[in-house]
C-alpha cells in the first residue's frame, strides 16, 4: 500500500517545514505548494489523501481554494485542514460551513495528524464521510482530543472581524518588512558615516 499523499501549502518557508517535519514520522507522502495556483497544478497531477493549508495565501485565503476545489472536483475533492499559526481565524466559521474538515491551531493539528491521515488512506467517499460528519463534529479535532486543542469560533462574529484583521498578516511578511527596513536604515546610515 502507497503512503497517503499529503498536500501542503503554504507561503512561509519555515512554517511549511516545521509541518512538513510532523508528517514524515507519520509515513506520509508531502508535496508543498507556496500558493493556490501552484496547488491546484498539483491537485491534477494527483490528487491527494489530504490537504493542509494556511488560512491566508498569496493572491487568495483559504475560502477561495475550498471553493475551487468544490467547482473542479466536486464531491472528490481532498479533505481541507487549515492550519492557523496563532490559534485564531475569525473565518473559521465559514470555512467549516464551506466544507473544511477542520480549522485547528499548531498542537491539534499535531493531535490530529494520524487520524485524518488513517482517514484519508480509506476510499474517498468513505473517508470523507467518516471524517466530516455533521458540522459540529467537523469544528472538533477528533474523539480522543480535548476540546480546548481548537480555537472557540462561537464568538467570531462580523463586528469581531476588523478588530482581529490583523491576525490574517502573515508573520513572514512582519519579518521581511522589518528586515528591508533594517537594511535601509544601515544603507543610510553608511552612506552618511562615508560622505565627505
Amino acid at each position: 500500500m502507497s503512503p497517503p499523499m499529503v498536500l501542503l501549502i503554504e507561503a512561509c518557508d519555515a512554517r511549511r517545514y516545521a509541518v512538513r517535519l510532523e508528517l514524515k514520522p507519520l509515513g506520509a507522502e508531502v508535496r508543498q505548494a507556496h500558493s493556490v495556483e501552484q496547488a491546484l497544478a498539483l491537485v491534477d497531477e494527483r490528487p491527494p489523501e489530504l490537504i493542509i493549508c494556511a488560512p491566508s495565501l498569496p493572491g487568495m485565503n483559504a475560502l477561495d481554494l475550498l471553493e475551487l476545489l468544490r467547482l473542479r472536483y466536486g464531491a472528490g475533492a481532498a479533505p481541507v485542514v487549515i492550519h492557523c499559526h496563532d490559534e485564531t481565524w475569525p473565518l473559521a466559521g465559514a470555512a467549516l460551513q464551506r466544507g473544511a474538515l477542520a480549522v485547528v491551531g499548531s498542537t491539534a493539528l499535531a493531535q490530529g495528524l494520524p487520524t485524518w491521515l488513517r482517514a484519508g488512506s480509506a476510499p474517498a467517499q468513505s473517508a470523507v464521510a467518516a471524517t466530516m460528519g455533521t458540522r459540529a463534529r467537523r469544528s472538533q479535532p477528533p474523539d480522543h482530543m480535548s476540546e480546548r486543542a481548537l480555537p472557540s469560533t462561537a464568538g467570531a462574529s462580523a463586528p469581531a472581524a476588523p478588530a482581529q484583521r490583523g491576525v490574517l498578516v502573515p508573520h513572514c511578511f512582519g519579518q521581511v518588512l522589518a528586515g528591508v527596513l533594517l537594511g535601509l536604515l544601515l544603507g543610510l546610515w553608511i552612506t552618511a558615516m562615508l560622505a565627505p
